[in-house]
């Protein structure tokens, strides 16, 4: 129970440094909580998607598994997001613009990945992907089959992702290309 409420806790963190990205939020209170879930309406489905995945694995839970099932199905029709409930994104895990989003449940994210409108991140016969941490993943994104993202990548708006790429990459274009490197770090906020 620990663990999904510091991962819940990151993802408010994560919202907050958007909401002001003049500084970088190192608390949450409930308040917190409460501010990002009147703000951010789609930040209800990344915290269903959350509570899914922890309760399915806890047994004399399931009757609860099954009613909160119902509400993530839902969440994902109202707010146009498929994606199954197995998902587990790093902590810090932000849609910022939700419909059109398209996610298979098997890819790997990790923490303080940027989501944005009308993306998709599926397989192949190859395999699914795999998106390191701190990556900004801009509008109508493919990320397409066994590749991995390093550390620290943007993905331009457009763009359709099929091969490897290092940390630290500015990617754009359909095939993706390289475009520049970013200086370490990650998020500016």
């Amino acid at each position: 129970m620990r663990e999904i409420i510091e991962i819940i806790k990151k993802d408010v963190l994560m919202y907050l440094d958007m909401l002001d990205t003049t500084k970088r939020h190192s608390k949450c209170t409930v308040k917190d909580y409460i501010h990002v879930r009147i703000k951010y309406p789609v930040f209800k489905f990344v915290v269903c998607m959350r509570i899914c995945y922890w309760i399915e694995m806890v047994k004399f839970l399931k009757p609860i598994y099954y009613l909160l099932k119902l509400e993530f199905r839902h969440l994902q029709i109202k707010y146009g997001i498929q994606t199954g409930h197995r998902l587990n994104p790093g902590g810090g895990f932000f849609i910022g613009h939700f419909g059109g989003i398209v996610i298979h449940e098997g890819a790997t994210i990790g923490e303080r990945v940027i989501i944005h409108q009308n993306t998709s991140i599926g397989t192949t016969d190859r395999g699914v992907p795999c998106i390191g941490n701190n990556v900004t993943i801009g509008a109508n994104v493919c990320v397409i089959g066994n590749v991995k993202i390093g550390n620290n990548c943007t993905i331009g708006a457009g763009s359709i992702v099929t091969n490897f790429f290092p940390d630290n990459s500015i990617l754009v274009g359909n095939p993706a290309k390289k475009i520049g490197t970013k200086p370490e770090g990650g998020h500016k906020f």
